[in-house]
């Protein structure tokens, strides 16, 4: 059974798989199993709930000027309309990140839209298993002059943090002329204060991707936010994003058939599963879930 998984002590998703499909499906919202009570349904908005971002208190002075400036928002990991709008917000909360809005609204979108026509011209079908990572910092200088400047991790005061990375791996699943590759966007305004190789810690193959060569150029402009691309191989050696895994896989659901809008992507979602429902096939899991002991699901 596929996954969206989850930290409660973070309180955000850690990532969740799901299609890329242009075909239709009615399956725009989260199925669940049928054994999941809906006490536990409920407590998804008590553990998850919809806050707004420039509500964030900071106990460092310079830190909520910073967050202040960068203005970020509370949106759903998965930037597809159709898919947000159908939950109608009782599990909106859940599906929340903290996005910087310059990456969201800019090389993101253009990364998302270019996957969205490759979608529509060649029809293949992605396996997509997208996630978070990491957590932004924020400089702190030591005196007015600017001095003895260091990088200190933004926590709120509810203990909450900001991903550093917002990823997808594209896995085609009907097709042996497309690539798996691995989309990575830095989520920080604070990318020029950081050495390149804190931040980069893959090739970027962006170039190479045919679908991509009309909007790869502006991927490394910092001010739309920097994307990457990188062999998922890379990316596992690295160890550098909670939860990846090259062997993640799923049943792909059976799609109903309806009208669609034709120029736009959908998304289909799977089951999520809660802790106590993966434990019973905790011994089957393998190595893979040895990085994931903090997480539920």
């Amino acid at each position: 059974m596929a996954k969206i998984c989850s930290n409660i002590n973070k309180r955000n998703i850690v990532s969740m798989l799901y299609v890329a499909t242009t075909t239709p499906t009615m399956n725009l919202y989260p199925t669940f199993p049928n054994n999941l009570s809906l006490t536990k349904m409920d407590n998804v908005n008590i553990h998850f709930p919809t806050y707004n971002s420039m509500s964030l208190q900071y106990k460092n002075v310079e830190i909520q000027e910073w967050i202040n400036f960068a203005k970020y928002e509370r949106k759903s990991l998965i930037q597809n309309d159709n898919f947000y709008k159908s939950l109608d917000g009782q599990f909106a909360g859940f599906f929340e990140i903290t996005w910087w809005p310059v990456l969201r609204l800019g090389n993101w979108l253009l990364y998302e839209r270019a996957l969205n026509q490759h979608l529509q011209e060649t029809h293949i079908n992605y396996e997509v298993f997208s996630g978070v990572s990491g957590s932004v910092s924020a400089p702190i200088y030591e005196s007015i002059c600017h001095k003895n400047r260091s990088m200190v991790e933004v926590i709120d005061n509810e203990k909450r943090t900001i991903p550093l990375y917002i990823w997808q791996y594209l896995n085609p699943i009907n097709t042996d002329n497309q690539s798996a590759v691995v989309i990575i966007g830095i989520n920080s305004p604070f990318y020029e204060f950081h050495n390149e190789n804190e931040l980069i810690f893959c090739t970027s193959i962006c170039h190479t991707i045919e679908w991509l060569k009309n909007t790869d150029y502006t991927f490394g402009y910092k001010n739309m936010g920097v994307i990457i691309c990188c062999k998922p191989e890379e990316v596992a050696n690295s160890k550098r994003l909670e939860g990846f895994s090259l062997t993640v896989q799923m049943k792909i659901p059976t799609p109903v058939i309806y009208e669609e809008p034709k120029k736009s992507n959908t998304v289909i979602p799977v089951d999520v599963v809660d802790e106590e429902h993966e434990q019973e096939n905790e011994e089957d899991n393998g190595d893979d879930d040895d990085n994931l002991n903090n997480d539920n699901y």
